[in-house]
């Protein structure tokens, strides 16, 4: 409980097997990625304190002239309060609300008919009024289920490399039923001139759809996959997952962002290496449900046992709240499930590899680290909110604007930093162990980071983008 939330969220990505760079060979940069550049000019790391310690000193300071010794000790708790709180305390997400409330596709539906800021009550009885016989388009055909064969479409070898499991992935085929069918606009970075901006990573789990069946197996229930980086445009009212104290320092920098410039927070999530996904409860929730509908009785029993051990309180593949739990499990249970249903692979379960091809955005595949995709608006007035994604606990409010056209990694967005590091692209960093060398990835991935896209930044953009077509 000692080590603060983020650092708790990297060390997760990093055990799921994440591209990272060690802690041994780190050397963060930090004074770089703390905005002491032009390109990132904002939020300095020093403020933070400055701002929270006179908080902490002036009530200690007024109140012993009233009670003396005593209103001191009282107030040594609270002190340490303010320090997990968020900035932005946020007030109710209408959208968000919708979401839980009616579904996704009502919220959907709803988001840009009724003002952002609308009481709630009015979203509701909107939201009311599209669920009833009135919806419009009740007439309209649901999409129709299609089979994709990932090996087909891409594959890469650090997915699995396991030689038994190969002709599986090169036989795999996925039977989904879209959910999402408008396709993201595709946008430039360019036409946010003057606007802050958030990084931060995101990984290539697959969004807006629901798996059905694999190869000759349905599923009992229909297996949704929410994100990665299409999360935003897959969950109205929101435009990213993570978890809490993650969620809460995004959104205390884009409040403060926002607070600077008076101009909309972009955030651009970059793309995570293919292993990423084995952090999220996507693959082996897709294991479970193959499992649940493929395995023979006795070594469905036999899993069921080894899945008990690791959880005492799950009651079996019939229960739906035994289900959740397996999927929302964290900590050292989540890697011995990992495990333990990879273990069943030969025994009519989904191996890992499988189930990880089974969980990504096959559009993704092959996508060089750090490469910014989609572009969202973050909204701060609402504050972090519980999140209906299993693997994060809470959200990040805003919505999802398109897809870049351009092709940028995250360290393009830093000129400053290319200089110093002596990078010709965006992408010459060192990943993996590498002993003497320093690479800014890790600084990346220990939080949030913020900039400005200003004029500067846009001209070495457009260099970059001009250094690429040669």
């Amino acid at each position: 409980m000692s080590k603060p939330p983020v650092r708790m969220l990297i060390e997760k990505g990093i055990e799921a097997g994440a591209d990272y760079i060690p802690d041994v060979f780190e050397v963060p940069l930090r004074r770089v990625f703390s905005m002491d550049t032009p390109s990132m000019v904002v939020i300095p790391k020093k403020r933070a304190p400055k701002a929270e310690t006179p908080k902490v000193e002036t009530p200690k300071a007024t109140k012993p002239t009233k009670e003396k010794a005593a209103p001191a000790k009282k107030k040594a708790a609270p002190a340490k309060t303010p320090k997990a709180k968020p900035v932005v305390k946020g007030i109710a997400n209408p959208i968000h609300e919708i979401t839980l409330e009616f579904g996704s596709d009502v919220a959907r539906r709803l988001e840009g008919m009724i003002p952002s800021d609308a009481p709630l009550s009015e979203w509701r009885a909107a939201a009311q009024r599209l669920s009833g016989s009135d919806t419009p388009n009740v007439n309209a055909k649901p999409p129709s289920p299609y089979s994709v064969r990932p090996a087909d479409v891409a594959t890469d070898p650090r997915i699995e490399n396991r030689k038994g499991e190969l002709g599986k992935i090169a036989n795999l085929e996925l039977e989904v039923s879209p959910r999402v069918t408008d396709p993201a606009p595709e946008v430039s970075i360019f036409d946010y001139e003057g606007h802050p901006y958030i990084t931060s990573m995101s990984d290539l789990a697959a969004a807006g759809d629901d798996i059905t069946a694999i190869n000759d197996v349905r599923f009992r229930v229909p297996f949704s996959r929410r994100g990665g980086q299409d999360y935003m445009f897959d969950n109205p009212g929101s435009v990213w997952a993570a978890d809490r104290g993650a969620a809460e320092r995004h959104v205390e920098l884009a409040d403060r962002l926002q607070q600077m410039t008076g101009k909309d927070v972009m955030l651009f999530p970059w793309t995570m290496g293919p292993k990423a996904v084995k952090f999220s409860h996507m693959p082996r929730g897709i294991q479970y449900s193959y499992a649940d509908a493929a395995m023979g009785s006795a070594d469905r029993n036999a899993l069921a046992a080894g899945i008990k051990e690791i959880l005492p309180n799950w009651r079996g593949f019939e229960d739906p709240d035994s289900a959740e739990m397996f999927m929302t499990v964290t900590g050292k249970a989540r890697g011995a499930l990992n495990s333990l249903m990879d273990k069943f692979r030969n025994r009519g379960g989904l191996g890992e590899g499988e189930a990880v091809y089974a969980s990504t955005d096959l559009s993704q595949i092959n996508t060089p680290l750090t490469t910014l995709r989609n572009v969202g608006i973050i909204d701060p007035r609402f504050g972090a909110s519980p999140s209906s994604h299993a693997s994060y606990n809470y959200s990040i409010p805003g919505r999802g604007v398109g897809r870049l056209k351009e092709n940028i990694g995250a360290l393009g967005l830093s000129p400053d930093v290319m200089a110093a590091l002596n990078y010709e692209t965006p992408f010459d960093f060192p990943v993996g162990v590498q002993p003497g060398t320093k690479s800014p990835l890790r600084a990346m991935q220990m939080k949030p980071q913020g900039g400005l896209l200003d004029y500067q930044t846009l001209r070495f953009l457009e260099g970059l983008l001009e250094k690429d077509k040669k």
